[in-house]
Formats: structure tokens, C-alpha cells, sequence
């Protein structure tokens, strides 16, 4: 996957720099050491360098500070990687992890997480001898959070999903609710946060509507907001609508053919919040005749520009007492027959 620019970017130059092209890494030392320990710091993380190792992934096991869902991670998101790696014969950028207090998984990957996917499946898929590059660090939890929401910042493959319900954990777990501590220890605006923990409290009813969760941006929120304000039976619509698409898109994903862009899904939401246009109901025309063939009354049914028509011959053959009989079985027609 495509690395957005940023800090996480040189440290990968830096930390491949340093491991050179040896058969194992060996430790960085000197102007390389202080390099690194400049750049983390420029990440906000309060860590030092501590030690790098070679582990079996097992030992490892994901944060839940980080805003990347592991269990959600598959070949495709990793087959860059992972040929990569099997290219090199070695992974060359350490993941950053901490130590736990588990002696079944002593370490929580706090950043590496497809790293960590790709030596385990490489180990599963006929490559035994591949270990699991990390640097473990000192971090507690809110220190864990910044560094992992610090590198996934920096990659195209985290979802705005992700990480808006990575930061909606973290205000509530690190922060006490208070959006301006958080963004100032992030280092982001205030409405940077508020977006966010804006899109981890959107409706799933209209999450699923765009079938791909990672498809679902910052800006969804506030368009639906939009759309569904008047709330009453316009919401109503909109969220049959969306429960409509959802469905939609299951199938679609099914079968294999193309998802609906989010633009359609917005779209298809503010045609559900307009009036439904009035059915059109076609000219329907009955004769009611005489008994002797004739013509007593033509009824003509209301349509969309036009109003009833009931129609007379300029001559009746018929007597009162027929044409009497003929308008009662028009209002018959027209609104039921009295009961006896």
C-alpha cells in the first residue's frame, strides 16, 4: 500500500539505513541512534530507544490502541509487503512494541501491525525461518495511542473509520472527554477531533449503506446530518432508504460486481428525503347503457390534470327512472354500495 508522506517515512529510510545489508541487524549506534531518537520525538511519543530483537510473531500480539483492525487485515492489504519481504529475505523496518505482563504474548505491537501479518503468514506459508523485527519501547497507554495514531497518519490503508473509532476510545479512555486536551496532545485542531468521534457515532444503518466500511470518510457525517435535519418521516425514508442499500450492496459484493461510489449513496439519500411524487392515476372510462342499447352516462375517473367527467348523450332514450338507476350505480362506484 502507498505510504502518505510524513515522519513514519523517515524513519523507515533512517532504520533501514542503519541495518545496511548484513545477514542480521545489527543495533544503530552513534549520529544514527540520535537521528532516530530526534525523529520520534518529533512524532510526540514519549519513548527513548531501548532494544531491537528478532521474535516469533506469536509472541506478539495487536494493541488495542491502535485504530488498524488486525483481525480485518488480509493477503490483499499485505501481498506488497509480503512480497517485499520474501524478496529481501528479512524485514527491514522494526516494529514499535511494548512489553506486557503475558508470558504467552510478552509484547503488544503498537506499531507494525501488517508487518506482524506478513512474517506470520510467511511463516505459515512455507517460510518457517522468518522472525519478527521490533523495537520495544517504555510506553504507557496514552503515550501507545499517540505513536500509533502518529504512523497511521502516515498511511493511506487506515480508514477514517478506523481512526475515528480509535479516537472516540481514546476521549473517553486517556483524555476524560475533553476534546481540547486531546488535540492539543495530538497536535491537531479541535474539529479535527469532533469530525472524528462524529463519524464513530454514525448510525451503522448508514455505514452498511455504502456497503465498504473503509469508503465511509470524515465528511459522510455532516452530509446525512444535512439531509435527515427534519427529521420525522424524511428521516424515516432515509433510513429505509439506507436499510434498501445495505441490502444492495451485500448482493453486489456477493456477485462480485462494483460497489455504488459514495456519491451515489449521498445521493440516493437525498432523493429518499424529497416528497414522493403523487402516482399518476390514467384516464379510466365506463358506460353505463340503456336498456334498450342506448347510452345513459360515460364516466371518465380523475387523472393527474383532470377532474371526473361524467358524460350525457345529447339524447336519452332512456327514462328518469333508468337514468336515476345509472348515477346510483356510479355513486356506488365512487364510494360503496349502502349497507341493507
Amino acid at each position: 500500500m502507498a505510504r502518505k508522506p510524513g515522519f513514519g517515512a523517515s524513519i523507515a529510510s533512517e532504520v533501514v539505513e542503519a541495518f545496511g545489508h548484513g545477514d542480521a541487524p545489527s543495533l544503530p549506534t552513534g549520529d544514527v541512534l540520535v537521528s532516530r531518537g530526534k525523529a520520534l520525538s518529533k512524532l510526540g511519543a514519549d519513548v527513548q530507544y531501548e532494544q531491537y530483537e528478532w521474535v516469533d510473531p506469536v509472541l506478539c500480539k495487536p494493541s488495542n490502541q491502535n485504530a488498524r483492525r488486525y483481525d480485518e487485515l488480509t493477503y490483499e492489504d499485505c501481498e506488497e509487503l509480503i512480497q517485499s519481504i520474501r524478496s529481501e529475505g528479512r524485514q527491514r523496518m522494526p516494529a514499535i512494541v511494548r512489553r506486557t505482563e503475558d508470558p504467552a504474548a510478552p509484547y503488544e505491537i503498537v506499531a507494525g501491525s501488517r508487518r506482524h501479518f506478513a512474517i506470520s503468514w510467511l511463516r505459515a506459508n512455507n517460510y518457517p525461518d522468518f522472525k519478527y523485527l521490533i523495537d520495544v519501547q517504555p510506553l504507557d497507554d496514552e503515550a501507545a495511542f499517540r505513536l500509533s495514531d502518529l504512523e497511521n497518519r502516515a498511511r493511506a490503508d487506515v480508514s477514517d473509520l478506523e481512526r475515528a473509532r480509535s479516537y472516540q476510545m481514546a476521549l473517553r479512555s486517556h483524555y476524560k472527554s475533553d476534546t481540547a486536551a486531546m488535540a492539543e496532545r495530538l497536535g491537531v485542531a479541535r474539529a479535527t477531533i469532533y469530525r472524528y468521534t462524529a463519524l464513530a457515532d454514525l448510525d451503522q444503518v448508514f455505514v452498511s449503506a455504502f456497503g465498504d466500511p473503509k469508503s465511509v470518510t470524515v465528511s459522510h457525517p455532516r452530509a446525512i446530518a444535512s439531509i435527515i435535519k427534519e427529521g420525522g418521516e424524511v428521516a424515516q425514508r432515509v433510513r429505509d432508504e439506507a436499510i434498501r442499500l445495505a441490502g444492495l450492496q451485500a448482493l453486489r459484493l456477493n456477485e462480485g460486481v462494483s460497489l455504488m461510489a459514495p456519491a451515489e449513496v449521498i445521493a440516493a439519500f437525498r432523493n429518499a428525503a424529497r416528497p414522493p411524487k403523487p402516482s399518476v392515476i390514467e384516464n379510466t372510462t365506463f358506460t353505463i347503457g340503456a336498456a334498450d342499447g342506448g347510452e345513459i352516462l360515460t364516466y371518465t375517473k380523475a387523472s393527474r390534470k383532470k377532474g371526473m367527467t361524467i358524460t350525457l348523450p345529447p339524447k336519452l332514450s332512456a327514462g328518469r327512472s333508468e337514468v336515476e338507476a345509472a348515477f346510483q350505480l356510479l355513486l356506488d362506484e365512487l364510494f360503496g354500495a349502502p349497507e341493507a
